[in-house]
This record gives C-alpha cells, structure tokens and sequence, in this order.
C-alpha cells in the first residue's frame, strides 16, 4: 500500500535525555513537535502526522513514556525486544501494545531481525539480505497458519540505499503471495493488546549513550530564559523562532557522536540570548537627594535592540526609610531611551538604598536585567528648618526696624502745629510789600508818573519825608479802625490805611 510520510520533532531530539533531564526541559519537546508542523506546513502545505515518537535504538525506559504521553503522543514505535510478550509461547510479539498505565500511549513494535534485513536492501549485501528476509517471512507465517498477522520492520534513521537495487528488492516482496505490505497508519488503527505488566526494558548501555544530563539542563535554562524575555519584544518572530530552532538543533541524536563538542554547540545560543538581555538596561543614576516628605527623581532605560521593548521597572526598598510607587509599563523605542519617574515618601532620615528590576509587562519568571542600587540621601527635615530660618530671618528685621525707629526719636511739633501751605504763601507774598506813606521805594514803590497803586481806586501823592519829631496822635489809627486780615475780600492783599481828612 501507500506509505504516508511522518514527521519527527524538529532536530529529531534525544526523548530519553530530554525526559532524565527534568521537568524544565519537558517543554522542550513540546517546542520541538509545534516547530516540525511549522515546518512541514510550510513545505507541503499541510502539516505531516506528528504524534508518533521514534526513540533511539527503539528504547524507552516508564520516565520517557511518560512525558511523551503528557505532551500529546498516542504512539511510539519501540523494538519488540523492549516490551516481551505476555506469555512465553509467543515468539513473536504483536506489534501494538498499550504501555502506559492510564493507557494514553500505545507502541508499535517492530521486528528487530527482519528490521536489520531491510537496512541491508541497496547496499552490496542486498541479494542474500532479501533471501533471508523472504525465509523470515515464511517462518512467522507457517506459525499461524491460515491466521492473518501484523509485523512491523523499521529502517534506520541513517539508511541511504542504492536505489537500482532496493527497487527491485521491494518489488519481489509485494509479489510474494504470502506477504501483503501495508501503510504505518493501518497499523496503528489496530487495537491495542492488553497493558503489558512486566515493564519496558531499558538496559544500561541505552542509558549511558543518551546525552548528558547537564548540556540538557542547560539547554533548558537557555529556553526558560528565551521564554521569559519574549513578552518585552513588540516583535518576537524576528528573533525568537530562530533561536527556539537552534535549541531543539543541539538536542538533536546525532549530537551523541559529538560529546566533546557539546559546550561549544551551546555558545551561539548563548551569545543570542545575551544580545536580548544586555540590550535593555537601566542606566546607572546618581546619587539622589530627597530634602522634603516627599519627591521624586529621573531614571533613564537603554534599549540598545532593533526594535521597541515594553518593560516595567520595580523598586524594591532595602530599609524602611522609603516608601516607593512603581511606575507603569512603558516602552523604550528602538535604539533609544525612556526617562521614568520614581515617586517616593521620606519616613526616616538617612541613607536609603532601592533595588531597580527590569521586568517585562507583565511581569515574567524572572526580570530581564540585574538588579541596580540607587542610592538615596533622604534629609525631609530640611525642609522644615528652612521654614523655620526664613521665619526666624523675617522676625529678626522686624524687630531691627523697630528698634531703629525708637533710636530716632520723635518728632518734638505734634502734627496739628504744622504751618497751613495756602497761610505760608499769603504770608510770604505780604512780606513783599511796604505799608503806604511809611516811604522808601519797595517793590509797591510809585509807578510811572509818580503815582504808586496801592489799590483799586486808591491813589496817593509821594511825600517828603516826616520829621523826627514824634508823630502826634493824630497819626495814630484811631479807634474802631483795624487792618484787614489777608483773608478778608480786598483783592490788593494789601494791608488798608488810614485816609487823611
């Protein structure tokens, strides 16, 4: 019949180191069977039959059936010497057979002798190599005669004939009347015989040519560490199917050949997975200082990769003098830098230490940068003793102004004694002028023509002057007779005399 193609886990890994190795690198070959259907998807449009496990040599100890059982395989083809018959007379074992206990996992197992056979067609032993396996065939048949039976053969995974002679080869067993070849999927449509009770076998020699124990775990943290990263990529298909690719490529059976090489296999993953976490760092802050209750201050994020990264940084307080909020997530552009500020609140004065993590949003297993100490002098009672020397200050120049305000004095004129400005100009202007008929030229002295005005309508003569000799009374001004005071309604502003009879 038809033989449909299947297909193995990506770089066909080592299933029993994976299953020694340890949970942590049980996700490994879940990676390995989900990048063998994207490979194969991309190459014949479908994605092959994936949930049929070939382990090496056809040897699987419980440990590696179960973990092929727990990532989704139903089948695994296992070399009938493996899992011996459940009664002794049979000398050839059915090919499908359940060996797990809750039944979920099933073998195929094949004949090791005819299996053998089959990898020496096309290869210079292909004549007497298909005359035995023509007499093999016999043999199983003449045990039951009459009964239609089930056999399994297997070539290795290294088998490269020639193909002008397993042609021919194969073509005289399809025309052998007591042999009918069928697909693998035929096969594996059979019902299961019952649980095999007595255990698969699993001789040491199996165990000591599986691949160390340690490149496996370490592979496995290089994984973890890869898995923890690729939520801070805005675009992860750009790197990490590449590096995923490469994990499961050094897991690989023919590695167990190459043991020697083994550490230097691993460094390009390294080096890759490096590149990604020394590319976004927070970049080292000076020291801070914090002189009120609370503040806050700049840190700056490095993103030294090809494209955008969304991270979170978290501050975690070695002491409680600092009460820290966490800033939101933000992103770092490609080959740039993001300022983020930290809100913080003094408790306690003195110095106080934060630990600043990178983080990816949301938060993964484990940050994606070593943690950095910010160093913070907290000093909140500054803030309080300049308050109080600016009001100390303050208070000190008030009493300065008063004290020099009592050294001066006060004024000795109480303030109602100051001259009136409007009586100080009339006083000054009627010291300007002479009084009529006491002589001498002043600044009202006579006019032109000899005449002096003293007056509206009033004019004199200029005169001699008086004698020595006393003035009688009669010059006196006489009773009821006073000068006008410079408020009274003559318009000269001049002081009235006294009319001569």
């Amino acid at each position: 019949g038809s033989q449909r193609p299947f297909a193995l886990p990506f770089g066909d890994p080592d299933l029993a180191a994976i299953a020694h190795a340890g949970q942590d690198a049980a996700d490994l070959l879940g990676l390995a069977r989900s990048l063998a259907d994207t490979a194969t998807r991309q190459m014949f449009g479908d994605p092959l039959r994936s949930d049929v496990a070939l382990p090496a040599d056809g040897r699987a100890d419980p440990a590696t059936a179960h973990l092929l059982s727990s990532v989704g395989w139903q089948s695994v083809v296992l070399a009938g010497s493996s899992l011996p018959p459940a009664t002794p007379q049979v000398t050839t074992a059915p090919p499908r057979a359940t060996i797990t206990q809750d039944g979920t996992l099933a073998a195929a197992l094949y004949d090791e002798q005819l299996s053998s056979l089959i990898a020496q067609l096309g290869t210079p032993q292909s004549a007497p190599a298909l005359q035995r396996l023509t007499a093999e065939l016999a043999t199983i048949t003449a045990e039951h005669p009459g009964e239609s039976r089930s056999v399994l053969a297997v070539a290795p995974r290294d088998w490269d004939p020639d193909p002008t002679t397993a042609g021919p080869a194969l073509q005289v067993l399809r025309r052998l009347p007591w042999v009918q070849l069928q697909s693998m999927d035929a096969l594996l449509a059979e019902r299961p015989s019952d649980l095999r009770r007595n255990g698969l076998q699993y001789p040491r020699k199996a165990r000591a040519a599986e691949l160390p124990t340690e490149h496996v775990q370490a592979v496995a943290d290089a994984h973890r560490s890869l898995e923890a990263f690729r939520p801070a990529l805005t675009q992860p298909e750009l790197v990490v199917p590449q590096l995923q690719r490469y994990e499961v490529s050094v897991l690989g059976l023919a590695w167990r050949s190459r043991i020697t090489e083994l550490a230097a296999a691993r460094q390009p993953l390294a080096s890759g997975i490096s590149r990604l976490y020394d590319g976004v760092v927070v970049a080292p802050p000076s020291v801070q200082q914090l002189i009120s209750h609370s503040g806050r201050f700049q840190v700056y994020v490095q993103n030294r990769l090809d494209q955008p990264v969304q991270v979170q940084l978290q501050l975690q307080p070695r002491s409680g003098r600092l009460l820290v909020r966490d800033p939101a997530p933000f992103t770092v552009p490609a080959n740039g830098h993001h300022a983020v500020f930290i809100a913080v609140r003094a408790v306690a004065n003195g110095d106080a230490v934060l630990d600043a993590t990178l983080w990816t949003s949301p938060p993964g297993a484990e940050p994606i940068s070593p943690s950095l100490p910010i160093l913070v002098q907290v000093h909140s009672n500054w803030e309080n003793i300049g308050l109080s020397g600016a009001g100390i200050l303050l208070g000190l120049l008030v009493v300065a102004g008063l004290v020099r305000g009592v050294r001066r004095g006060r004024n000795p004129l109480p303030p109602e004694s100051a001259p009136d400005a409007d009586e100080e100009v009339v006083r000054r202007e009627s010291g300007r002028r002479w009084p009529f008929g006491r002589g001498g030229d002043g600044p009202s002295g006579p006019g032109p023509g000899g005449t002096s005005a003293v007056g509206p309508g009033i004019a004199g003569t200029r005169t001699s002057p008086a004698p020595t000799s006393p003035a009688s009374p009669a010059d006196a001004p006489g009773p009821g007779l006073r000068e006008r005071s410079a408020g009274s309604d003559d318009p000269s502003g001049q002081h009235p005399v006294r009319r001569q009879p």
